[in-house]
């Protein structure tokens, strides 16, 4: 499968979305910043159920607390990351199948958006994304298509590993 283009997010003129993650809240689902004492799970989560490309991402989110989590109960459900391959940059994010369509991956990007912003970033960019989670970001944010963008990823060793 070929990898998606990158997507620039406006951080600017965004909507609340406070009562949203307030709804998430009370059906049982946080989602807060990731704590270093917690990075060996968190980097085992997205090992088993995502990749270790996103392992990676995600241990250098951690380590410069950029990286969110949703937690059920004692459970942990999803993550998103900024930060991780640029400055600028959001993702990798993933949430397990299970719990896909109840709003966590929304109230993930509503996180990482707001820090982005709260950094003082008017856009973001969303790397080498496609299909759902495209039509996620494009749902809530204004965003811009960059075309034939892929080149944020052209120094991996085996850059057919972005998905």
């Amino acid at each position: 499968m070929e990898p998606g283009n990158d997507i620039l997010i406006r951080l600017y003129g965004i909507r609340d979305y406070s009562a949203d993650l307030a709804a998430l809240r009370e059906r049982g689902v946080v989602i807060r910043k990731a704590m270093d004492v917690n990075a060996s799970e968190i980097i085992d989560f997205v090992t088993r159920n995502f990749s270790a490309i996103w392992a990676d991402e995600a241990r250098f989110a951690i380590q410069a607390r950029n990286c969110f989590i949703a937690v059920e109960g004692v459970r942990l459900v999803g993550f998103a990351c900024i930060q991780a391959t640029a400055p600028e940059f959001f993702g990798p994010i993933g949430v397990l199948p299970e719990c896909r369509g109840r709003g966590i991956a929304s109230a993930l990007l509503h996180c990482a958006v707001l820090s982005m912003k709260d950094k003082g970033y008017k856009y973001m960019v969303a790397g080498a994304v496609r299909g759902p989670m495209a039509r996620l970001i494009a749902r809530h944010y204004a965003t811009i298509e960059i075309p034939e963008s892929i080149g944020s990823y052209e120094d991996l060793i085996d850059p057919g590993i972005v998905d």
